[in-house]
Order: structure tokens, then sequence, then C-alpha cells
């Protein structure tokens, strides 16, 4: 399918996802809607056993989600993320709000690294805020990431409330992470972790060739055993004094208008 576009429409109240593009699609537009009391994920977009994928018309590309009101998603189905992608290229996921989730914020990649590499390349995650995340599962993130996607960017992103610290962190890059930029995002109120709370969460040599660079965050807690993953110019706010900068970009997260 192509040229799809779902614009100001709400979804809730469902026993399973609510939205699913598979089997290839390219060029649509999710914005303006409200998805709540949902049992599974929010928005589905693309496959899980892709990564081989020659032939255009049935890759995941050129998709946009942005300006959505997610919540008090994966309601029954605890594993589930608000946003999930699988294997896309130039897929736009921005400013979105996102809030009340058992697991993660927003998903995107897969594999592991055992498929790279695969037609992954030039995702945004940017402006995008998530809240209340990892209330009840643990190894996962606020946004999280799987497998080599070159030329992808994390950026401006307000992360904040993560319930469980423990195995994974706000910003998590997943095994086989590589060739992103995470850069200018925000982690805030991290006393509210019920456990050990990473703002990073880069746990393996498998991760590699990351830049994370002028981040803004209220906790120096981290790991990084990555190869080649360099993280520079992170700002630690620890007498809630935010910087200007972050305050624009937590000011400018989610949801526009």
């Amino acid at each position: 399918s192509s040229g799809v576009a779902l614009v100001g429409c709400v979804f809730s109240s469902l026993g399973a996802g609510a939205l699913q593009f598979t089997g290839g699609g390219q060029d649509h537009l999710v914005s303006g809607c409200s998805f709540s009391d949902i049992s599974g994920t929010a928005i589905q977009l693309g496959d899980y056993d892709t990564a081989g994928i020659v032939d255009a018309e049935l890759q995941i590309r050129n998709n946009n989600i942005e300006d959505n009101f997610i919540t008090n998603v994966a309601a029954e189905f605890r594993g589930a993320c608000g946003i999930q992608v699988g294997y896309s290229a130039h897929t736009t996921i921005k400013h979105n709000t996102l809030s009340d989730l058992p697991y993660s914020g927003i998903s995107i990649g897969w594999g592991w690294g055992t498929s790279d590499p695969s037609y992954a390349e030039f995702n945004v995650v940017a402006g995008n805020k998530v809240s209340d995340f990892k209330l009840v599962l643990e190894d996962g993130g606020g946004i999280y990431a799987l497998s080599a996607q070159p030329g992808s960017i994390i950026s401006r992103n307000w992360l904040y409330n993560m319930g469980k610290g423990a195995g994974g962190g706000a910003y998590y890059p997943d095994e086989g992470s590589a060739y992103w930029k995470v850069e200018e995002n925000v982690f805030s109120n991290s006393s509210f972790c019920s456990d050990d709370c990473e703002w990073l969460h880069v746990w393996i040599s498998s991760i590699h060739d990351i830049e994370v660079k002028d981040n803004y965050v209220d906790t120096g807690t981290m790991v990084n055993n990555g190869v080649d993953v360099n993280v520079v110019g992170t700002v630690l706010v620890e007498d809630g004094d935010w910087p200007d900068e972050a305050v624009k970009i937590m000011d400018e997260a989610g949801v526009r208008g």
C-alpha cells in the first residue's frame, strides 16, 4: 500500500493493536490521532522478518508518524510498545506524546544485529515526549532501537518518569545498534525510578559506531560497553536548574499546537 493518510482519528477501547501497516508500505501518514485504552500497541509499522527484502514495494519506506497522543496502551499485552517499527527506511516519528506505558515508548528496528546489513536506514525519532514508561516490565526504554540503521537520529526528545530502571535505560540502543546519532535529548525526574536508573544503556560490544552528544540529564548513571560509542557533551543537572536549551527542548517536545 502507499499514500494512506490517517488524520485526526480516534482509536479507543480496543482488544488488540490499534493500527498496523504490514507487507510493505510507503508514504503513509498518521497524524493528529488519539490512541487510548488499547490492549496492544497503538501503531505497528512494518514487520520483523523483512531484513533482506530488496523489492522496494515490499519495504517500509518514507512513512511519517507525527503529532499523535498515545496513552494507556499495551494494557493487556504488556510487552507491546506505544509505537513499534520493524525494519524500515526513511521513517519519521516526531512530536508524539506518549504516556502510561507498561514497557517501552518507541521501539524501532529488529534483529539484534543478526541480519545486518538490512535496508533499515535514515530513520528519525525527534521531538517526542515520553513519560511514565516501563511501569511494569524491565529491559526496555523510552526510546529503544535494534540493529544497524545508518544515517539515523534520535534527537530533541524528552523522556521522564521511567519506572523500572533495571535491564535497560531511558535511551536504549540494544544489541547490534549502529550508526545512530543520539543528540540534544533530555531525561528528567530520574528519582521516579524504582531501581537502577540509567539514562543511557549501551551494554554490549555488538553496539557500535554511535555518537551520543549534548544531552541533558539529571542522573549520571549510565552504561557504555559499546565499541566506538562516543558520549560527549552531556550536561548533568543536579539542582533542577535546567539550562535554557534543555527547557526549550522540553517545551517543544510532544504534540504541537
